[in-house]
């Protein structure tokens, strides 16, 4: 099983997907950070958002966390995404095996986003996605 990115919305619609337009977003940072292929990134994540559309919701995002089904290793793309999941207050690059998965927390790759900033912050995320990428179910060894 493909590990899961999650993610909060999307203003193009369509969960983490790198830009071919040049325009850097969320996916193209995890991209340049994990140091795969566009190609080999697509292939090796599934990739989901627990809204639709552009705008973010705490209160719809914890309806649908309720709903979402989730196994195996999940990357959570920051604080806002893990609360709505109802997982327990934790430091980034934290684990926490839950019903059938694995959730991992990163700092959300926005672009406001300032943790990444930090060279150290950015390998850890790098080195986690590659791990997962040629070790699917790898979280649990973390």
């Amino acid at each position: 099983m493909r590990p899961t990115l999650l993610g909060m919305c999307s203003k193009t619609g369509r969960a983490l997907l790198p830009s071919t337009s040049g325009r850097a977003s969320a996916a193209d940072r995890l991209l340049a950070m994990s140091g795969l292929t566009r190609p080999k990134f697509m292939a090796a994540f599934r990739r989901k958002n627990l809204l639709p559309g552009k705008e973010w919701d705490r209160r719809r995002a914890r309806r649908s966390a309720r709903r979402i089904k989730l196994r195996g290793d999940v990357v959570v793309l920051g604080k806002s995404v893990w609360a709505a999941l109802g997982l327990p207050d934790a430091a980034f690059f934290s684990t926490v095996e839950s019903g059938d998965a694995t959730f991992v927390l990163v700092p959300h790759p926005s672009g406001r986003c300032c943790l990444y900033n930090d060279a150290v912050a950015r390998r850890a995320t790098g080195r986690l996605l590659r791990r997962l990428a040629t070790f699917p179910a790898s979280c649990r060894k973390l």
